[in-house]
């Protein structure tokens, strides 16, 4: 049997690690730096608010703090 309330906040965080995990691999691609170093303006809708902002090249908070805010979105809706 699955457990639905642990199953929500896992599901938060891998959104997350997925998000951030997609810019990983557009940075390591022939001229992927250069992509992400022409973008001026990020946004993100819901979740993906705390991906953009994690993204900022004046970093709002680390990838661990990143980690710990979305865990705390996401109890609520357990």
């Amino acid at each position: 049997m699955v457990n639905c309330e642990h199953l929500i906040l896992s599901l938060q965080l891998a959104i997350y690690v997925t998000s951030l995990a997609a810019v990983e691999v557009l940075r390591a691609c022939d001229g992927g730096q250069q992509i992400i170093d022409y973008v001026d303006v990020t946004c993100g809708l819901s979740l993906g608010e705390y991906t953009t902002l994690s993204l900022q090249i004046q970093s709002y908070y680390s990838f661990e703090d990143g980690l710990k805010l979305v865990k705390l979105r996401g109890e609520p809706m357990r």
